[in-house]
């Protein structure tokens, strides 16, 4: 059913075969079944050569494929994917660094003239060694975009650390400097307990002036428990401070992932216990805007738990609502995997919805990853599988008010070939587009160099639960000017003359200036701010309407 690709001299990004002694003792089968969901468990990093399908004529369309300016073997472009507005970000846990595996992450804009996303930067951290697995995880700042936080897991700069393999871990702020044009490092964050192999940046979140760093194998009450720390940025002295540590009540890698919204946090811990070896559960902790204390609010765990589902493999929350990923899950079909919608109704946070993919099959693992942004879920099944061979795809599921329906399934245009290994390693949404790492990707003779896609048309601008492109292709509504959205969301036919004298001129350019650094109506982009990226939208545009 497999066809299991060697592993070169470089390291996987997405999953390391270093295993510490804490893992080893966790995963011990104790049953049939339990082995069987390990296998599964263990084939998340596992890519076979793909075949093509057919697509749905509503598919969203592939925009670009992007790949990093200098691909190597066994970069692993791809491993984690970020987008936001004409922000992209695409990490490569091991790629070259001055020449140490170190790993980066590489950074895209779009140009509002061309509407392609060009390479920006490649960033890395200024005491890189190798192996860190830097940008195994990365969080854009929804407030400020300004401002990412960049993991690396396995960096060694515990104070009892005695060897290059001691994975203690670390987080780093980059702040971008528009008169540069440049990501500065800002603050390398570590725990003040750091210790050996607690994995401390496995998972990152930001949000304004507060990031939150998992370390899954921190074992502050327990081997293996994990944790999560609080870290808070003070304006006045420009420095990040440690601010609290989260620790679960029960033993079970909190920090596997992590998903901050203003004062509300989804922490998961895949390994959790309560149901079963590795049947995992999420956390969620709100902060009290008085005492900016965290607490525990609610413990979060699956209609139907089961061993090895790994529940809270992935998490994102936006707004009310949770999405939360089991992969080793029983879905439509045993062990397809499965990811669960939450909603809180202002005192408890119930399950609405447990989706799976429509033709899943055994060992998808359907929730290798999840994004949730407004009313468009994202969910990446890595080992999906076409006409016998292993292709790796990502369903698209739209609310509707009532209900989740999956709505599309993308593939890559080039899945047929080495070129889209791995396609769903990492997958991300902004509510528009989506973008999809495919890791192993082989690219210029470089095997493993790594791949990532982005797509467009993921829109829903009458939110009714219907992606743009399907209305129009269904016929629900009319697009008599081919710009690909129904005709009663348009804009008006000239947004830039805010003024309203028939021309983009002067005093529209003082409006923009008026609103600078706010998400005020020259946010063009719709990117959250009035920024350099709406300034050249509004300049294109100079002139009569």
């Amino acid at each position: 059913m497999f066809k299991i690709r060697k592993r070169n001299s470089k390291r996987a990004g997405a999953f390391p075969p270093r295993v510490s002694h804490k893992l080893s003792a966790s995963v011990a089968p104790h049953s049939l079944a339990l082995g069987t969901r390990r296998l599964a468990a263990t084939f998340l990093a596992c890519i076979c050569v793909c075949s093509l399908p057919a697509t749905a004529q509503c598919l969203p369309e592939e925009l670009q494929k992007l790949t990093a300016s200098d691909p190597s073997l066994g970069d692993h472009f791809g491993t984690s994917v970020l987008i936001h507005g004409d922000l992209a970000i695409v990490g490569a846990a091991s790629a070259n660094i001055n020449p140490l595996t170190a790993g980066a992450a590489y950074t895209y804009r779009k140009d509002p003239i061309t509407n392609q996303w060009i390479q920006e930067q490649k960033v890395f951290s200024d005491d890189g060694t190798s192996w860190d697995g830097f940008a195994l995880s990365m969080a854009i700042n929804p407030v400020d975009p300004n401002v990412i936080i960049i993991g690396a897991w396995a960096e060694d700069d515990a104070p009892d650390c005695k060897s290059i393999s001691c994975q203690s871990g670390a987080a780093y702020i980059f702040r971008f400097d528009p008169d540069l044009g440049l990501w500065i490092q800002e603050q390398k964050l570590t725990a003040s307990d750091a210790d050996s192999q607690d994995y401390f940046g496995w998972a990152v979140s930001i949000w304004g002036d507060v990031a939150i760093i998992g370390a899954r194998l921190d074992e502050d009450s327990h081997q293996g428990s994990g944790s999560a720390y609080v870290f808070r940025y003070n304006s006045n002295s420009g420095i990040w401070y440690e601010q609290q540590k989260l620790i679960p009540p029960d033993p079970g890698a909190l920090g596997t992932s992590i998903s901050l919204k203003d004062n509300v946090v989804l922490i998961g811990a895949s390994a959790d216990q309560e149901f079963g070896l590795g049947s995992g559960a999420a956390y969620i902790y709100r902060m009290d805007p008085d005492t900016q204390i965290w607490a525990l609010e609610q413990k979060l765990v699956p209609n139907d738990p089961v061993i090895g589902a790994s529940f809270g493999w992935s998490a994102s929350l936006d707004g009310n609502t949770a999405l939360i990923a089991a992969p080793g899950a029983d879905g439509k079909q045993f062990l397809e995997g499965a990811a669960y919608v939450f909603t809180y109704n202002g005192q408890q946070w119930t399950q609405q919805q447990k989706l799976f993919a429509s033709d899943g099959e055994p060992l998808d693992t359907f929730g290798r990853t999840v994004s949730l942004a407004g009313n468009a879920a994202v969910v990446a099944a890595i080992l999906d599988e076409v006409d016998g061979q292993t292709v790796g795809s990502t369903y698209i599921f739209t609310f509707d008010s009532q209900e989740w329906n999956e709505t599309a399934k993308l593939y890559a245009s080039d899945s047929g070939r080495s070129e889209a290994f791995a396609f769903g390693t990492h997958a991300a949404t902004d509510g528009e587009n989506v973008i999809v790492g495919a890791n192993f990707a082989f690219i210029d003779g470089h095997n493993e160099a790594g791949a990532a896609y982005i797509f467009g048309g993921l829109g829903d601008c009458n939110n009714n639960g219907i992606i743009d492109i399907c209305d129009i292709a269904d016929g629900n509504a009319t697009d008599k000017n081919n710009n690909g959205l129904p005709d009663e969301c348009d804009q008006p036919p000239c947004p830039w003359d805010m003024d309203n004298t028939g021309s983009v001129g002067v005093g529209d350019l003082l409006m923009m200036f008026a609103q600078w650094g706010t998400p005020g109506p020259a946010d063009f982009n719709n990117d959250g701010i009035v920024n350099t990226s709406d300034l050249l939208i509004l300049l294109a545009n100079w002139g009569p309407c």
